[in-house]
C-alpha cells in the first residue's frame, strides 16, 4: 500500500507513515513554488489516501515551514485553508521550525512533572519493585520515548537540564536516599556494573 502512495507524489517527496498519519516533506528553494508543490502533493496525496478507502479530515491537516526566517504561509487543502504553524506535533513529538526540540521539552516536562506528581501520592504505599516497575512503565516510557532528540546537538544547555533533571526527580521516586546513592537491588555488585 505504502508504494502505491508513494507513486503518487512528486519523486522528490518524502513519505512517513504510521498506522493513519501520514506525513510528505517537501523542498524547495523559491517558497511561492513550495507552496504551489505541497498544494498540489496534498491534494494527490489525500486523493490516493481516499482511493484506498482512507477518510481524511482536511481540518486536521497541518503544515510547517522549517527555517527560522519563513514568513507563515497558507495553503488550499481540497477547499480548506491551512496555515502554517510555528510547531507541530507528530506522533507524540513536537516538531518546531526552528529544529531546537524546546517545545518538545517544555511539553515532555508538562506530562512527567504530573506523572510524577501522581507517583508521589502513592509512594509510600509502594513496595521498592512496585515503584520501579510503575515508574519505568509510567515515567521512563515518556523520557526515553524520541530521546534522541536529548541527544541532538540542537538542544540547548536549558532544555537538556530539564531532562536531565526530570531524570533525577524520576530515580528519587526509586531511591530510597537519592544523596547517599542507595541502590534498589539486592546484588549489591548490579550498582557498581
Amino acid at each position: 500500500m505504502r508504494r502505491e502512495l508513494k507513486i503518487k507524489i512528486p519523486s522528490d517527496a518524502v513519505l512517513t507513515s504510521y498506522a493513519d498519519d501520514s506525513y510528505v516533506v517537501l523542498h524547495d528553494e523559491d517558497q511561492g513554488s513550495l507552496v504551489e508543490k505541497i498544494e498540489n502533493c496534498l491534494t494527490t496525496h489525500i486523493e490516493a489516501l481516499e482511493e484506498i478507502g482512507m477518510k481524511v479530515n482536511e481540518e486536521k491537516t497541518e503544515i510547517i515551514l522549517f527555517g527560522k526566517n519563513n514568513p507563515p504561509v497558507t495553503i488550499n487543502v481540497k477547499g480548506t485553508a491551512v496555515e502554517s504553524k510555528a510547531s507541530i506535533k507528530a506522533l507524540g513529538i513536537v516538531i518546531d521550525k526552528g529544529l531546537t526540540w524546546n517545545d518538545h521539552v517544555s511539553a515532555l516536562k508538562k506530562r512527567v512533572v504530573k506523572v510524577i506528581g501522581g507517583i508521589r501520592v502513592i509512594r509510600k504505599k509502594l513496595t521498592k519493585k512496585e515503584a520501579i516497575s510503575i515508574v519505568t512503565a509510567q515515567v521512563f516510557s515518556l523520557l526515553y520515548y524520541a530521546c534522541c532528540v536529548s541527544l541532538t546537538p540542537a538542544l540547548n544547555k536549558k532544555s537538556l537540564r530539564i531532562v536531565e533533571s526530570l531524570h533525577f526527580k524520576t530515580l528519587r521516586l526509586v531511591l530510597k536516599d537519592y544523596k547517599q546513592g542507595e541502590c534498589l537491588t539486592s546484588d549489591p555488585m548490579a550498582a557498581t556494573r
